[in-house]
Protein backbone atom coordinates (compact mmCIF):
# COMPACT_ATOMS: atom_id res chain seq x y z
CA UNK A 1 0.00 0.00 0.00
CA UNK A 2 1.19 3.51 -0.77
CA UNK A 3 2.00 5.97 1.98
CA UNK A 4 2.28 9.21 -0.01
CA UNK A 5 1.05 10.96 -3.14
CA UNK A 6 3.18 12.98 -5.55
CA UNK A 7 1.19 15.32 -7.79
CA UNK A 8 2.08 16.80 -11.12
CA UNK A 9 0.96 20.44 -11.31
CA UNK A 10 -0.02 21.67 -14.81
CA UNK A 11 -3.21 19.95 -15.91
CA UNK A 12 -3.55 18.06 -12.60
CA UNK A 13 -3.73 20.74 -9.91
CA UNK A 14 -4.21 23.83 -12.06
CA UNK A 15 -5.81 24.27 -15.47
CA UNK A 16 -2.76 25.96 -16.98
CA UNK A 17 -2.40 24.10 -20.29
CA UNK A 18 -4.68 26.54 -22.19
CA UNK A 19 -2.44 29.44 -21.15
CA UNK A 20 0.77 27.53 -21.92
CA UNK A 21 -0.60 26.89 -25.40
CA UNK A 22 -1.86 30.45 -25.88
CA UNK A 23 1.46 31.98 -24.83
CA UNK A 24 3.46 29.78 -27.19
CA UNK A 25 1.02 30.37 -30.04
CA UNK A 26 1.10 34.14 -29.41
CA UNK A 27 4.89 34.34 -29.55
CA UNK A 28 5.18 32.17 -32.65
CA UNK A 29 2.42 34.00 -34.53
CA UNK A 30 4.58 37.13 -34.54
CA UNK A 31 7.33 35.06 -36.19
CA UNK A 32 4.96 33.94 -38.96
CA UNK A 33 4.61 30.41 -37.54
CA UNK A 34 1.30 28.61 -37.07
CA UNK A 35 1.40 26.65 -33.82
CA UNK A 36 -1.33 24.04 -33.36
CA UNK A 37 -2.70 22.08 -30.44
CA UNK A 38 -1.41 18.90 -32.04
CA UNK A 39 2.16 20.18 -31.97
CA UNK A 40 1.71 21.53 -28.44
CA UNK A 41 0.41 18.13 -27.30
CA UNK A 42 3.65 16.44 -28.37
CA UNK A 43 5.61 18.36 -25.74
CA UNK A 44 3.23 18.30 -22.76
CA UNK A 45 4.97 16.98 -19.66
CA UNK A 46 8.54 17.40 -20.90
CA UNK A 47 10.72 19.42 -18.55
CA UNK A 48 13.24 21.22 -20.71
CA UNK A 49 11.71 24.38 -22.17
CA UNK A 50 14.85 25.26 -24.09
CA UNK A 51 14.72 21.86 -25.78
CA UNK A 52 11.11 22.60 -26.74
CA UNK A 53 12.09 25.78 -28.58
CA UNK A 54 15.08 24.06 -30.17
CA UNK A 55 12.76 21.33 -31.46
CA UNK A 56 10.44 23.96 -32.94
CA UNK A 57 13.37 25.66 -34.69
CA UNK A 58 14.22 22.32 -36.26
CA UNK A 59 10.61 21.48 -37.13
CA UNK A 60 10.05 24.79 -38.93
CA UNK A 61 13.60 25.02 -40.31
CA UNK A 62 14.23 28.41 -38.70
CA UNK A 63 16.87 29.85 -36.36
CA UNK A 64 14.87 31.97 -33.94
CA UNK A 65 16.64 33.33 -30.86
CA UNK A 66 15.59 30.98 -28.09
CA UNK A 67 16.35 33.39 -25.24
CA UNK A 68 14.13 36.01 -26.88
CA UNK A 69 11.35 33.45 -27.46
CA UNK A 70 11.46 32.34 -23.82
CA UNK A 71 11.41 35.92 -22.54
CA UNK A 72 8.49 36.88 -24.80
CA UNK A 73 6.60 33.75 -23.85
CA UNK A 74 7.10 34.48 -20.12
CA UNK A 75 5.93 38.08 -20.56
CA UNK A 76 2.67 36.90 -22.10
CA UNK A 77 2.19 33.98 -19.73
CA UNK A 78 2.74 35.83 -16.47
CA UNK A 79 0.67 38.83 -17.57
CA UNK A 80 -2.30 36.45 -18.05
CA UNK A 81 -1.74 34.35 -14.94
CA UNK A 82 -5.16 35.34 -13.58
CA UNK A 83 -6.75 33.15 -16.28
CA UNK A 84 -5.52 29.96 -14.60
CA UNK A 85 -8.02 28.18 -12.38
CA UNK A 86 -7.49 25.50 -9.75
CA UNK A 87 -8.87 22.07 -10.68
CA UNK A 88 -11.48 21.49 -7.99
CA UNK A 89 -11.29 17.67 -7.65
CA UNK A 90 -7.52 17.97 -7.12
CA UNK A 91 -8.03 20.64 -4.46
CA UNK A 92 -10.62 18.44 -2.75
CA UNK A 93 -8.19 15.50 -2.81
CA UNK A 94 -5.50 17.66 -1.20
CA UNK A 95 -7.92 18.54 1.60
CA UNK A 96 -8.87 14.87 1.91
CA UNK A 97 -5.20 13.92 2.30
CA UNK A 98 -4.53 16.69 4.80
CA UNK A 99 -7.38 15.50 7.03
CA UNK A 100 -6.13 11.91 6.87
CA UNK A 101 -2.47 12.87 7.29
CA UNK A 102 -1.42 11.51 3.89
CA UNK A 103 1.87 13.25 2.92
CA UNK A 104 1.74 14.99 -0.46
CA UNK A 105 4.53 16.16 -2.74
CA UNK A 106 4.68 18.12 -5.97
CA UNK A 107 6.86 17.21 -8.96
CA UNK A 108 6.30 19.43 -11.97
CA UNK A 109 8.08 20.17 -15.21
CA UNK A 110 7.34 23.84 -14.63
CA UNK A 111 9.80 26.30 -13.13
CA UNK A 112 10.22 27.22 -9.48
CA UNK A 113 8.88 30.65 -10.42
CA UNK A 114 5.60 29.17 -11.62
CA UNK A 115 5.33 26.84 -8.63
CA UNK A 116 5.65 29.81 -6.29
CA UNK A 117 3.11 31.80 -8.31
CA UNK A 118 0.56 28.98 -8.20
CA UNK A 119 1.10 28.33 -4.48
CA UNK A 120 0.48 32.02 -3.79
CA UNK A 121 -2.44 32.44 -6.20
CA UNK A 122 -4.41 29.49 -4.82
CA UNK A 123 -3.12 29.31 -1.23
CA UNK A 124 -2.10 25.64 -1.52
CA UNK A 125 1.51 25.71 -0.34
CA UNK A 126 0.66 24.17 3.04
CA UNK A 127 -0.58 20.95 1.41
CA UNK A 128 2.87 19.93 0.20
CA UNK A 129 5.74 18.44 2.15
CA UNK A 130 8.06 18.78 -0.86
CA UNK A 131 7.90 20.73 -4.13
CA UNK A 132 10.28 19.90 -6.99
CA UNK A 133 10.54 21.82 -10.25
CA UNK A 134 11.76 20.77 -13.67
CA UNK A 135 14.62 23.27 -13.61
CA UNK A 136 16.06 21.59 -10.49
CA UNK A 137 16.80 18.17 -11.99
CA UNK A 138 19.38 17.11 -14.54
CA UNK A 139 17.03 14.90 -16.55
CA UNK A 140 13.43 16.00 -16.90
CA UNK A 141 10.34 13.88 -17.55
CA UNK A 142 10.03 11.26 -19.01
CA UNK A 143 13.19 10.42 -17.01
CA UNK A 144 12.38 9.40 -13.42
CA UNK A 145 14.73 11.86 -11.69
CA UNK A 146 12.16 14.36 -10.43
CA UNK A 147 9.98 11.68 -8.87
CA UNK A 148 12.91 9.85 -7.30
CA UNK A 149 14.19 13.09 -5.78
CA UNK A 150 10.74 14.09 -4.53
CA UNK A 151 10.25 10.71 -2.84
CA UNK A 152 13.71 10.85 -1.25
CA UNK A 153 13.12 14.38 0.04
CA UNK A 154 9.81 13.24 1.53
CA UNK A 155 11.54 10.32 3.24
CA UNK A 156 9.80 7.55 1.27
CA UNK A 157 10.90 4.72 -0.98
CA UNK A 158 9.58 4.90 -4.56
CA UNK A 159 7.31 1.91 -3.94
CA UNK A 160 5.64 3.88 -1.13
CA UNK A 161 4.43 6.59 -3.52
CA UNK A 162 1.54 7.07 -5.93
CA UNK A 163 2.00 9.54 -8.77
CA UNK A 164 -0.87 11.53 -10.29
CA UNK A 165 -0.20 12.67 -13.85
CA UNK A 166 -1.98 14.02 -16.92
CA UNK A 167 0.66 13.39 -19.62
CA UNK A 168 2.28 10.32 -21.14
CA UNK A 169 5.74 11.73 -20.40
CA UNK A 170 4.78 12.14 -16.75
CA UNK A 171 3.33 8.64 -16.59
CA UNK A 172 6.55 7.25 -18.07
CA UNK A 173 8.57 9.17 -15.47
CA UNK A 174 6.52 7.81 -12.59
CA UNK A 175 6.69 4.24 -13.83
CA UNK A 176 10.45 4.50 -14.45
CA UNK A 177 10.77 5.65 -10.83
CA UNK A 178 9.09 2.44 -9.69
CA UNK A 179 5.86 4.07 -8.50
CA UNK A 180 2.20 3.39 -9.10
CA UNK A 181 0.77 5.96 -11.49
CA UNK A 182 -2.76 7.28 -11.80
CA UNK A 183 -3.40 9.18 -15.02
CA UNK A 184 -6.09 11.86 -15.23
CA UNK A 185 -6.18 13.02 -18.87
CA UNK A 186 -7.61 16.42 -19.69
CA UNK A 187 -8.77 18.22 -22.83
CA UNK A 188 -5.19 18.75 -23.98
CA UNK A 189 -3.83 15.27 -23.20
CA UNK A 190 -6.64 12.73 -23.53
CA UNK A 191 -5.40 11.61 -26.97
CA UNK A 192 -1.97 10.68 -25.61
CA UNK A 193 -0.91 7.11 -24.82
CA UNK A 194 -1.64 6.21 -21.19
CA UNK A 195 -1.14 2.47 -21.53
CA UNK A 196 1.70 2.55 -18.96
CA UNK A 197 -0.52 3.97 -16.23
CA UNK A 198 -1.82 1.65 -13.52
CA UNK A 199 -5.14 3.48 -13.51
CA UNK A 200 -6.76 6.02 -15.81
CA UNK A 201 -9.48 8.20 -14.27
CA UNK A 202 -11.84 10.74 -15.73
CA UNK A 203 -11.67 12.74 -12.50
CA UNK A 204 -9.78 12.70 -9.20
CA UNK A 205 -13.10 12.47 -7.42
CA UNK A 206 -12.71 8.72 -8.00
CA UNK A 207 -9.20 8.49 -6.55
CA UNK A 208 -10.08 7.53 -2.94
CA UNK A 209 -12.17 4.61 -4.21
CA UNK A 210 -9.05 3.01 -5.74
CA UNK A 211 -7.92 2.07 -2.23
CA UNK A 212 -4.25 2.70 -2.96
CA UNK A 213 -3.37 4.51 0.27
CA UNK A 214 -2.34 2.83 3.49
CA UNK A 215 -4.04 5.61 5.47
CA UNK A 216 -7.43 4.60 4.09
CA UNK A 217 -7.20 0.99 5.25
Amino acid sequence: MAKAIIFDMDGVLVDSEPLHFASQKHVLSYKGITFTREIHREFIGFSNERAFWQALNKRYNVSLNIDVLMAERDDYFYSHLHQIKVIRPAFDLLQFCLLREVPCGLATSSSRKLINAMMHQFGIDHFFKVKKSGDEVVNGKPAPDIYLEAAADMGFEPADCVVIEDSSAGVAAGKAAGMQVVAVPNEYTRELDFSQADFVLESLTKFPALGLLEALK
